[in-house]
């Protein structure tokens, strides 16, 4: 039996988490992606997109590897709009 886990909280680090995805790399570690809606649920705001690891197989899971800020909008509000597969990681390294 599979035990469940949750990777993203609401109420720790951001109000609440929405969009998660879910990516494997060749080396099977899982990345696991969300937007942070720091202020509430709404779609403008303080939003950041957040990204964890495991390299057990989803038993465990590191702490946040980074944020992508949210981009501004021609209406003076915020998004987040960067997919997952841009997420840049720290020192342009490849996740493995």
């Amino acid at each position: 039996m599979t035990n469940l886990l949750d990777v993203f909280l609401a109420g720790r680090g951001a109000q609440i988490y929405r969009i998660p995805a879910l990516a494997v790399t060749e080396a099977g570690t899982l990345l696991a992606f969300a937007e942070a809606r720091r202020a509430g649920i709404g779609d403008t705001g303080d939003i950041d997109l957040v990204v964890r690891r495991s390299t057990d197989g989803g038993d465990t899971w590191r702490g946040y590897l980074g944020t992508a800020t949210s981009a501004s909008c021609s209406n003076g509000t915020t998004t987040s709009e960067s997919p997952p597969c841009a997420l840049p990681l720290a020192g342009n390294r490849r996740a493995r």
